[in-house]
């Protein structure tokens, strides 16, 4: 019901917002920060939002009432920039990832650290949290993904991960799987009992965003290039492509070649097959099919 926004101008201020995902109307804007908002988590009753920042900061939210967000602590055990930030199972504590090299446990009710995540001489860029065992996901320019008990702060085990950095972590609702985004131009799946590499998927380019479907079937990854991709978690294959572009234009795609594409953009877009231009639009009128691109995008 409610979408959190974050931005901001660095070495200037930070921009959180909050909308309603029924109309997208701007509900509630959350001040504080003093540079680039970095990431954002919500608690899972949706109630508290915790944010990380570049000026080093996470800062814990009440957002019960979203027109008057209330904040409740701001942590400020880090020396670096903070680029992201996981609550733990039930919202007792959460999770940062930061550029001073190493990662903190903190308890949500007071905002005091309670361990220290370390083990890597590199920045950490990406920390996720499973959501049944609560152990602690975390990795970065140290590809790798080390896992941590979140009852000591120790490390139990290394494993999966890209081949440079890893940019982001993340898990289905279950648990049942870990996607990392990777540096290396690839999303990566990972079996989280025993760490060990499932699939690799060629996305084209740096990945910053990746996503696991309630069901762990799908993975979404997020690029450098503007492209969202969709793919089949059990056998890497290509479901669909969304780009969005300058104004209204957009693209949905299949790798069969089906389309779906806003009015302006299939009116003057130069369509290819084979490598040459397609001169006669009847030609594309079978492709041109919203539902087929939305049956393949659901697997």
């Amino acid at each position: 019901k409610l979408l959190a926004v974050a931005g901001g101008q660095p070495s200037a201020r930070g921009d959180l917002r909050l909308f309603d995902t029924a109309d997208w109307k701007l509900v509630g804007s959350l001040g504080g920060h003093l540079d680039t908002v970095s990431c954002v988590s919500f608690s899972t009753d949706g109630t508290k939002l915790l944010s990380s920042s570049f000026d080093k900061t996470v800062r814990l939210w009440d957002v019960k009432n979203p027109k008057e967000p209330k904040t409740l602590h701001a942590y400020t055990g880090h020396s670096d920039f903070v680029y992201a930030v996981a609550f733990g199972p039930g919202g007792a504590w959460y999770a940062t990832a930061s550029k001073d090299r190493t990662g903190r446990i903190v308890d949500a009710a007071t905002g005091k650290g309670l361990f220290t995540m370390s083990g890597t001489d590199r920045e950490v860029l990406a920390v996720a949290v499973h959501p049944e065992t609560g152990q602690v996901l975390a990795a970065g320019l140290d590809p790798q993904v080390s896992w941590y008990d979140p009852k000591t702060g120790e490390r139990a085990r290394r494993g999966g991960g890209a081949s440079n950095e890893t940019n982001e972590i993340a898990l289905d609702p279950k648990g049942s799987l870990v996607a990392v985004a990777g540096g290396d131009n690839t999303v990566r799946t990972i079996e989280p009992k025993g760490a060990t590499q499932l699939k690799s998927m060629a996305h084209g380019a740096v990945v910053f965003a990746v996503a696991v479907d309630p069901a762990a079937k799908r993975v979404a990854s997020g690029g450098a290039d503007g492209l969202v991709k969709v793919w089949d978690a059990a056998d890497a294959r290509l479901l669909a492509t969304f780009w969005c572009g300058a104004g209204d234009d957009w693209l949905a795609l299949t790798p069969e070649g089906y389309f779906a594409a806003s009015d302006a953009l299939a009116a003057k877009g130069v369509w290819k097959a084979t490598g040459k231009p397609v001169p006669d639009p009847k030609l594309l009128a079978p492709l041109k099919d919203a539902a087929q691109v939305g049956k393949a995008a659901q697997g």
